[in-house]
């Protein structure tokens, strides 16, 4: 998702207003952070989930939710 839905300038931007990246870091290095911070649940992989959620505002409004699972 890192790179598809969100373009390189906002995961940059992203990285850099989290402080987890230095400022002159390569679109790469961004890239790669980012990645590894979304494999868990912390600052940053929840910024990411916001920008995605307004982004998608209507489409995830409009998805059926899951009901209960089934065996």
């Amino acid at each position: 998702m890192v790179g598809t839905c969100l373009s390189m300038d906002e995961v940059g931007k992203l990285a850099r207003k989290h402080g987890v990246i230095h400022p002159d870091a390569s679109d790469y290095e961004a890239h790669v952070t980012v990645v590894s911070y979304c494999q868990g649940r912390n600052p940053v992989s929840e910024a990411v989930q916001q920008t995605l959620d307004r982004r998608h505002a209507l489409w995830v409004s409009a998805s059926p939710r899951p009901g209960p699972r089934r065996r």
